[in-house]
């Protein structure tokens, strides 16, 4: 349905990020039902990944819906309004695309609702993954099914790899075919061909095969690309009725949009490419497309998300390029050693040709737009699909009537950026002085960008990497530290790396190596993004810039912290516009194992640390195994033994307890009916331990806190209660505290954010409240007469969630005690800021993470 040559007249957009199509007619023409222009705005709607287009010729509108299942593209219509005639209701579904409303609403929007009715069409992404399976499926088994005419031996690896290539490029070329075309680049021929093999199925066997082959030919001619280049494919036989198959699926599709690839995203074609990159074939006869697990996971392939590579290409090549004369931009060195489909090249070579453009002062020509892709971008990844691929996506950006395509094969490179060993990598072996002699001869390049492997299978190179790598394989081994390693020796003095790699790097002890490394060179950026950024990753990650500089410490880096939010649509809108904090370099070499914190709150001279005035016990009640292995430690019935549950305690001297989920800010559920026996040296085997801290237990008043929970949840015990190992204990030491005043700050938000941002847990399934942490919270010292209204407070506190504990309690009261204990809680919590001079701008991001 899509019509080559039409372009939509508007792409509404937020930050950047299109949102919705209009596509405008003149006045004069009727655009009810005209199934060309509702194709053409479906289309465009669909290649972007909209969910909408408007079309209107400022009498009429009609809403229609890009991403319903039809039979044509009439049926996507949602609405239609009369604009000289329309209602109120009619001039409010428009409303529903004002911007503050549209914005705000998101999938809530009332638009969303008149999809309901409709059978959504498959995402883009996903139906080309999709097609292009079965595409790659489909014609090597029709390959095979011919073996006097394709003469291959499938049975031999490196053969049958050789066809899946080449296979894969006879699939770009019509890729690219399809894109020049829509891109009135090259006359509308594919549409013709399918056309007329349809209408004369009769034609000679082989006659659409051998159009096609010509039609290579003469892009062959005209381009001069090495996706063209002669090849196995050139001499493939493959059925008339399979390329008619392929044809139609990218030209004249049933029941959904066709492909427009003009209009279709980037990072929805990369997508898309880098998922099917993750597929191998399987079968004997007939191949089948499967998702190969292990292989993403081994080699470490994911898409990285477009808000990820535009903030890092933004936070480095943007920089490097500002304000510079054309001639200077030309001398800017771009790599990614890892580059996949090329995505962050891509998006690097579109922030050249802005700059570029801002320095001429005019859109770049042709020659222009060659000479910086030729100059600029470079990339190397060990998959000769991705490699082939990059080289489309990026032969696809400069593609233009009647000019020669650029050779790509110097700038994207086939190896194994981290091996240079022959014997290792065998014909990947990638040596970089050689393979980029002038580039590394000049000092290296300007900016390495990328999304390294990680978590890959490396049990086969350990050796060889630890020599290679020596300064980020002394403790836990990953690959995507090497290639961190790897890309610092490749930048020339000044030079900037910006990657995306695991958040374990910032945080965990068995990381300290390439902590140690990175701290030798100016740390520019550290953002912590959290969880599932890739899709189906739950691993955390987050975002490194560096500069190949040597550092005294004292240069301050901007740090974020998104790791409290789930959802990427919020940490693309962060990144659109951060708002950084700062912090001294030199204070990696004074955290815990040179921690790379994205908060840092250092010890005031009128506060001391919360483990200096309280004893923080884990004393919870342990009994254990001793002497078997993990398998068989918890197999073992002493638990039922030890700990029983009954409304009434069995013996006199059995003992009730508490769990986690007994506490709450401010109250314990005392009468919990689960008991457990002291007497356990009657019952107990010879390889038991049972470990009760009665001295603990006995101690009152006490502090109690949840150990299962991602921020202290606190309580005071006053009656001596037993607790389980889901509890911790605080004792006072320091008489010079009240209590209820350590109660009141602990329970506070300040102090809620001060653990949560030390301790980076927020969101997690089951948090661990972490004692070394918890002692180092800050505590005000002030006098005891200052002390007296957190005091109040924290009294006030406990006697209402006392009263709210009752059970026979009217539902008005309980309402009104709510109500009481929130507005104590919120004064508790004024009180915390003005003791510790939060500023009206910190209470607001405080508040914002405690939501």
């Amino acid at each position: 349905m899509s019509q080559a040559g039409k372009r939509i007249d508007y792409v509404v957009c937020s930050q950047g990020i299109s949102q919705f199509i209009v596509e405008a007619k003149a006045p004069s023409r009727d655009i009810y039902d005209n199934e060309e222009m509702y194709s053409q705005a479906v289309s465009y709607g669909y290649g972007k990944d909209r969910d909408f287009a408007i079309l209107t010729n400022f009498r009429q509108l009609v809403i229609l819906g890009c991403k319903i299942r039809a039979r044509s593209a009439r049926g996507a219509e949602l609405a239609r309004i009369d604009l000289l005639t329309a209602s109120q209701k009619e001039l409010g579904l428009l409303g529903h695309f004002e911007r503050e409303f549209w914005l705000s609403s998101g999938r809530s929007n009332p638009l969303y609702a008149l999809l309901g009715a409709h059978k959504p069409s498959i995402p883009l992404d996903e139906q080309l993954l999709e097609d292009l399976k079965e595409w790659r499926s489909s014609l090597l088994t029709n390959i095979r099914q011919h073996p006097r005419q394709n003469r291959y031996d499938f049975g031999d690896e490196h053969e049958f790899m050789h066809v899946e290539e080449e296979v894969q490029r006879l699939i770009n070329r019509l890729i690219f075919i399809c894109f020049c075309e829509d891109k009135e680049l090259k006359d509308p021929v594919l549409k013709g061909l399918l056309e007329e093999k349809k209408g004369r199925f009769a034609l000679k066997p082989g006659w659409l095969l051998g159009r096609v082959k010509e039609l290579f030919g003469e892009y062959r001619r005209e381009y001069d690309s090495d996706l063209f280049d002669r090849g196995y494919c050139d001499d493939f036989f493959i059925e008339d009725a399979r390329l008619l198959d392929i044809l139609e699926d990218l030209r004249q599709p049933k029941d959904r949009p066709a492909y427009d690839f003009k209009s279709i995203e980037a990072d929805i074609l990369g997508k898309s490419y880098e998922n099917f990159i993750g597929h191998v074939q399987r079968g004997k006869k007939r191949f089948k497309e499967e998702e190969d697990r292990g292989k993403r996971k081994s080699e470490g392939i994911y898409y990285t998300p477009k808000f990820i590579v535009d903030y890092i290409v933004n936070n480095t090549v943007r920089p490097r390029a500002r304000g510079k004369a054309f001639e200077d931009i030309l001398s800017v060195k771009i790599l990614d050693p890892a580059c996949g489909s090329g995505s962050f090249l891509l998006r690097a070579y579109d922030v050249l040709l802005e700059e570029a453009q801002r320095s001429l002062g005019r859109e770049p020509n042709y020659d222009e737009k060659r000479k910086l892709m030729l100059s600029c971008i470079h990339g190397v990844d060990v998959d000769e699909r991705a490699i082939e691929i990059a080289k489309l996506s990026l032969s696809l950006r400069l593609a233009s009537r009647g000019e020669r395509l650029p050779q790509l094969r110097e700038n994207i490179r086939l190896g194994n950026s981290l091996i240079d060993d022959k014997k290792i990598a065998d014909y990947k072996a990638f040596a970089w002085e050689e393979e980029f002699r002038g580039i590394m001869g000049n000092g290296g390049f300007d900016v390495v960008v990328g999304n390294p492997p990680w978590g890959a299978d490396i049990d086969d190179i350990l050796d060889y990497l630890k020599r290679k790598y020596p300064q980020t394989t002394q403790e836990h081994k990953d690959i995507y530290k090497c290639f961190i390693e790897r890309a610092m020796t490749l930048l020339r003095t000044d030079g900037t790396l910006g990657y995306i790699v695991p958040n374990t790097c910032l945080l965990q002890p068995r990381y300290k190596d390439v902590r140690i490394f990175l701290k030798q060179y100016l740390i520019l950026k550290v953002i912590n993004l959290g969880e599932r950024v890739f899709e189906g990753v739950e691993a955390p990650s987050c975002i490194i810039v560096v500069r190949n500089r040597e550092t005294d410490g004292s240069n301050r880096v901007k740090v974020l912290d998104l790791a409290m939010s789930k959802s990427n649509e919020y940490k693309s809108q962060v990144l659109a516009s951060p708002h950084y904090s700062e912090i001294s370099q030199d204070i990696y070499d004074r955290t815990v194992d040179n921690n790379f914190v994205t908060f840092f709150r250092e010890l005031k001279a009128n506060e001391k640390l919360f483990g200096k005035i309280v004893d923080c016990r884990d004393a919870g009640i342990n009994y254990q195994r001793v002497g078997v292995g993990l398998q068989e430690k918890g197999n073992s019935d002493l638990a039922q033994r030890l700990l029983y549950e009954n409304p009434k305690q069995k013996n006199k001297q059995d003992k009730e307890y508490l769990k986690g989920e007994d506490i709450e800010r401010y109250w314990i559920t005392y009468k919990t009916g689960r008991f457990v026996r002291t007497n356990y040296k009657e019952f107990i085997k010879s390889n038991e331990v049972v470990r009760l801290d009665i001295k603990t237990y006995e101690k009152m008043p006490k502090l109690l806190w949840r150990q299962t929970a991602d921020r202290p949840i606190v309580t005071i015990d006053d009656e001596g209660a037993w607790f389980g190992r889901s509890v911790q204990a605080g004792i006072l030491i320091d008489d010079n505290f009240n209590i209820k005043y350590l109660l009141a700050l602990l329970n506070s938000r300040y102090l809620s954010y001060l653990y949560i941002q030390s301790v980076k847990e927020l969101g997690r399934v089951f948090p661990q409240v972490k004692l070394n942490k918890i002692k180092q919270l800050p505590i005000k010292i002030i006098s005891p007469e200052k002390q007296k209204p957190f005091i109040i407070m924290a009294e006030k506190m406990l006697s209402l969630n006392k009263k709210l504990g009752e059970e026979k309690l009217a539902q008005l009261e309980k309402q009104k005690l709510e109500q009481e204990v929130k507005k104590t809680d919120s004064e508790i919590d004024n009180l915390v800021y003005s003791l510790y001079n939060i500023t009206e701008e910190e209470r607001r991001i405080i508040e914002q993470q405690n939501q």
